[in-house]
């Protein structure tokens, strides 16, 4: 945590906010720049910048990140801008480009330098599902977001495919902005972060799921990408489903409800129709291991 307030307080552009959501408040060093929220009580409202990132634990920035960010925001009037960072794997202390080679791709396959939705259809799937790789424009979030449903985990895959399809004006910041702590191929507990946000998906109903999901299918329909990315469309379903149900706050008839509709597609995925349906029903299988817990 304090790697990652340093390197935010030595910013080149000074006029910053910053707002540290947490559990437990007790080891943070407060600052007259720094605001302290918990987790649940967090609405978009509290911020008061015209520009917006969000931060993980683990990241560090470059002095310049920030302004590279907004000058080049400013420049092409985005709603949003995404960018990467040079992932650092904590296991071997190995430094390398991952995220970034994957949005030098997406640049080259878009051929644009302000871009849709619908121009990122060929590969929205092969984008980091963070909203912390990507800088808001407030106003944007403003029209399609509101308080009662942002009070939302980093990862949420809800926000940023929601994001996406509601903009009209993206660009890619192609240099590195900040180190990103890379522990997917590191165990958790030993790296001291905590990852038990990540599928904490609340204020958002199953309606407004199914709806996103539909959204997204009709993007690759019109694009001729839609058998292509079928198994991906079910996964980011599944996830989000289960994000829903492991949030405690979520309502309980609604829960019950969705909770059915899984056990029915979990009946159908153990009822093959074919020697190939398992193909199209092995995305569905992750349910097993959540039934079980």
């Amino acid at each position: 945590m304090d790697e990652l307030l340093e390197s935010l307080a030595d910013q080149t552009w000074e006029n910053l906010e910053i707002i540290c959501l947490t559990e437990d408040s007790s080891n943070i060093k407060t600052d007259a720049n720094l605001i302290i929220k918990e987790f649940n009580d967090f609405k978009i409202s509290d911020i008061d910048g015209e520009y917006v990132i969000f931060a993980d634990i683990s990241d560090k920035y470059y002095l310049v990140g920030l302004e590279s960010l907004l000058d080049y925001s400013l420049a092409n009037d985005l709603e949003l801008l995404l960018y990467s960072p040079i992932n650092y794997d904590m296991k071997t202390k190995e430094i390398y480009e991952k995220d970034l080679d994957v949005l030098k791709g997406v640049s080259k396959s878009v051929k644009k330098e302000i871009f849709s939705c619908e121009d990122l259809s060929k590969d929205l799937f092969s984008l980091n599902p963070e909203i912390r790789g990507i800088f808001y424009k407030k106003s944007f979030l403003e029209d399609f977001l509101s308080d009662e449903n942002f009070s939302s985990p980093l990862n949420n895959k809800y926000l940023f495919f929601k994001s996406i399809l509601n903009s009209n004006k993206i660009g890619i910041f192609k240099k590195p902005v900040y180190i990103k702590k890379d522990c997917s191929r590191y165990e958790l507990k030993n790296s001291g972060l905590s990852n038990e946000h990540y599928y904490n998906l609340e204020d958002c109903s199953i309606d407004e799921i199914d709806s996103l999901n539909d959204k997204i299918c009709d993007l690759f329909k019109k694009s001729n990408q839609y058998e292509q990315h079928k198994d991906d469309l079910v996964n980011l379903k599944m996830d989000l489903y289960m994000g829903f149900l492991s949030n405690e706050n979520n309502d309980p008839n609604e829960k019950i409800k969705l909770e059915n509709k899984l056990k029915e597609q979990k009946q159908l995925n153990e009822e093959p129709v074919g020697s190939n349906s398992w193909k199209f029903f092995s995305p569905a299988r992750r349910l097993k291991k959540f039934f079980k817990k």
